[in-house]
């Protein structure tokens, strides 16, 4: 019961980071690059920029992953230096260190492509693997899938309950669709389970409607796989 009680709050720590969003955000001020949103303190999440009309999606994240391994390794053997080039792989080693990247074994890659919009980055935090898009026509909003990364002894159909219910719990309303995804018009969001875990998507409000919202789930579901990597 202990066990339970102790990865029941550690699972609402992993949706209180989702719903507080995975840091990244586009707007007219910063229309080239991805902003990065940091507490005062605190790493931020590890990010992947992603190049334009990227054709191999999985190659440039394992890629990206494999030389930020062999910059963490990098800084682990030359310390912390004054040299800008050297404080800023240090400052790329602590958001890789923080979030436990090297931790990462596998992740899902989402092959959906969504009307309107691009794949711009990924983050990675603690407790999640996060793809965001952004709106190709210089709108506001953005389109967000959080993948959730934690592990716990709990069997799959157990951890999901538990994010059931705490999201269902939520004072702004939220309810069950008729294939168990859990849709809040109020927060523009969508939890459903992937493969063994869960993903939570946030849509900006113009595309707000269960129809999209849901119809892009069942997307994300049906194209995701499962890469592991090799390191």
């Amino acid at each position: 019961m202990k066990t339970v009680r102790k990865f029941i709050m550690i699972i609402s720590i992993a949706l209180l980071t989702s719903l507080v969003g995975c840091g990244l955000e586009y707007g007219a001020e910063a229309e080239d690059e991805v902003r990065v949103s940091v507490s005062a303190g605190v790493p931020s999440e590890f990010y992947i920029r992603l190049p334009e009309n990227v054709m191999d999606l999985r190659g440039e994240i394992t890629s990206q992953l494999a030389l930020a391994h062999e910059h963490a390794e990098m800084a682990d053997a030359m310390g912390t230096n004054d040299s800008n080039g050297e404080r800023y792989l240090d400052e790329q080693h602590m958001a890789y260190s923080w979030n436990n990247v090297a931790d990462l074994t596998e992740f899902y890659l989402v092959g959906v492509d969504i009307d309107g919009f691009e794949l711009a980055g990924i983050s990675i935090g603690r407790y999640g693997f996060s793809y965001w898009y952004r709106c190709i026509m210089g709108l506001d909003g953005s389109i967000t899938i959080h993948i959730n990364r934690l592990e716990y002894p709990l069997t799959y159909d157990e951890a999901w309950q538990i994010v059931k219910e705490q999201v269902l719990q939520d004072p702004r309303g939220a309810y069950l669709t008729e294939d168990g995804m859990i849709y809040s018009e109020r927060v523009n969001d969508i939890f459903a389970r992937i493969g063994k875990d869960w993903f939570r998507m946030v849509v900006p409000d113009r595309v707000n409607n269960l129809e999209f919202v849901h119809s892009l789930a069942l997307e994300v579901i049906a194209t995701h796989e499962v890469v592991v990597l090799n390191r």
